[in-house]
């Protein structure tokens, strides 16, 4: 999903998402255009250091939960992915609002 995001690849990032948010982001790339929505996808992930996926947590034999931290240049967020798993594969359902993480050192601070 991230990587789809970063290139602006639409149809690569739709396959990531199941049920009502694979339809939300549908709905959204049809009022918008899919050339606009990949320059939404670019923009919105240009700013992204890095990513860290703690391991996920099963809820059921059909669901897990993965907690994602994204790392900015001056901040980091983490946010709660839902997944279910479809005969397609693990597609993401809904996801959490993500909140700010306090950071002690800047990402790229260089080490003395």
């Amino acid at each position: 999903m991230l990587d789809a995001a970063r290139e602006g690849d639409v149809k690569r990032y739709l396959r990531a998402y199941g049920g009502q948010m694979e339809a939300a982001l549908r709905r959204a790339v049809s009022e918008s255009g899919e050339a606009a929505f990949a320059r939404y996808l670019r923009e919105s992930n240009a700013a992204i250091q890095g990513v860290a996926v703690l391991e996920p947590e099963l809820l059921s034999a059909r669901e897990a939960r993965v907690r994602v931290e994204y790392i900015y240049q001056d901040r980091n967020e983490r946010q709660l992915l839902y997944l279910e798993q479809t005969p397609g594969g693990w597609k993401i359902a809904r996801v959490d609002s993500s909140e700010r993480v306090k950071t002690l050192v800047p990402y790229g601070t260089p080490v003395e």
